[in-house]
């Protein structure tokens, strides 16, 4: 495989504000005369909203069924808006890919089992559908914090959904990822969240940065 320097995918738990960057990123670069097209995972195309809607009202359902709704959301948003993009030279910006299905369908649950055959599954379709559409990002960039800071924040809002519960269990499952070489040829980048003083960077200044050494070079 090798990467499509069009394509950038950005990663991380839930809470921990990448929506909030990938907008400002797009609209920077729109701002710049780059065409950005926006892909969130899952529910970027109508069916797709329709599969979040059941993801997000089943987080206690068997995580290889999971796993295959995550992947027939991406085959959707390949089909339908990232390979229509790409062909006509836009950027595409990814909310969410592989990394968190990983996360969230197999190492959230390792507590409770090791479902060897969620792994088998992303590895083996979701890889087949980046091969198919050419689709492996130039730059994966992780976005991170500490745990307490993220439990900070979310716990600052009325309620936690479903996926947001065992933040320990994600936290450390992007961290080990962003080491392996899980995404192999395509490079994941750590992006503190935090400054030099330990507070949260707001999203115009993480967008920014991406923009500077991942999207502009």
């Amino acid at each position: 495989m090798t990467e499509n320097r069009n394509v950038l995918a950005i990663e991380g738990p839930d809470g921990i504000g990448k929506t909030t960057v990938v907008r400002e990123l797009s609209e920077m670069m729109r701002d710049m005369g780059l065409e950005a097209v926006c892909v969130r995972a899952p529910g970027a195309t109508g069916t797709g909203q329709r599969l979040r809607d059941i993801i997000l009202d089943s987080t206690d359902t068997d995580p290889y069924a999971l796993t295959h709704l995550f992947c027939a959301d991406f085959a959707l948003s390949a089909e339908e808006i990232i390979v229509p993009a790409l062909r006509e030279q836009k950027t595409v910006i990814l909310d969410r890919f592989l990394i968190s299905t990983l996360v969230y369908q197999y190492l959230r649950y390792s507590k409770r089992e090791r479902n060897d055959a969620v792994i088998d599954l992303i590895q083996r379709e979701q890889r087949v559908l980046i091969r198919k559409y050419g689709l492996l990002p130039r730059y994966i960039v992780l976005c991170g914090m500490p745990l307490d800071v993220l439990n900070s924040r979310i716990d600052r809002r009325d309620a936690r959904s479903g996926f947001e519960y065992d933040l320990d269990a994600v936290v450390r499952g992007y961290s080990m990822l962003c080491v392996c070489d899980f995404m192999d040829p395509a490079p994941v980048v750590m992006m503190n969240m935090l400054d030099s003083t330990g507070a949260v960077r707001s999203s115009l200044d993480v967008a920014t940065e991406i923009l500077n050494r991942y999207v502009v070079p």
